[in-house]
């Protein structure tokens, strides 16, 4: 099992997406879980496949995308959201 916290802090676009890839890929190779704390939603649509949504520090949602849902992350987040697709994946947009 891999427990990372927030792998992508600080690191610009193209890095997030290779340390991310690197991470799936070493899951994949050597059949571990990972668990990741990420506030970057579209880094999280975009490479997990449970959510764990936390408000006010108790468990808001629990699942796979049937919680990534424009109501959820409005409530979780104080914040309206759009959820659109780009190139077939689900993105979120702050309004």
């Amino acid at each position: 099992m891999l427990l990372l916290d927030e792998p992508t802090s600080n690191l610009d676009l193209k890095n997030q997406l290779e340390v991310l890839r690197a991470v799936r890929e070493t899951a994949k190779e050597r059949n571990l879980a990972v668990i990741a704390v990420m506030h970057d939603l579209n880094l999280a649509l975009r490479f997990a496949n449970r959510f764990l949504l936390i408000k006010d520090r108790k468990v808001f949602a629990v699942g796979g995308m049937e919680v990534m849902t424009e109501e959820n992350i409005a409530r979780a987040y104080d914040v309206k959201v759009r959820i659109g697709r780009v190139e077939n994946r689900p993105v979120v947009m702050p309004l």
